[in-house]
């Protein structure tokens, strides 16, 4: 079976999402600290953000390992 080499620019652009991802968690968590008002939309918006980290890391962690399957195309016969 031949592999194909992963992308090295989707992984990339999927560590750039995480890194805006994680600046976007900690500015919502410093929102939360200071606000006097209940923050419920902040933590939704904290709680969404999150979610799509976990998806974004989630992919970029498939392709590190198995860069060819997680690809379309995938393994060649």
């Amino acid at each position: 079976m031949i592999f194909q080499p992963s992308n090295g620019s989707d992984i990339e652009e999927m560590e750039k999402q995480t890194r805006k991802l994680r600046t976007e968690i900690s500015r919502l968590g410093e929102a939360i600290v200071a606000t006097s008002e209940p923050p419920h939309a902040l933590v939704a918006m904290m709680g969404e953000r999150e979610r799509n980290l976990a998806i974004v890391e989630a992919k970029v962690a498939a392709l590190k390992t198995a860069p060819s399957v997680s690809r379309p195309g995938g393994p060649s016969p």
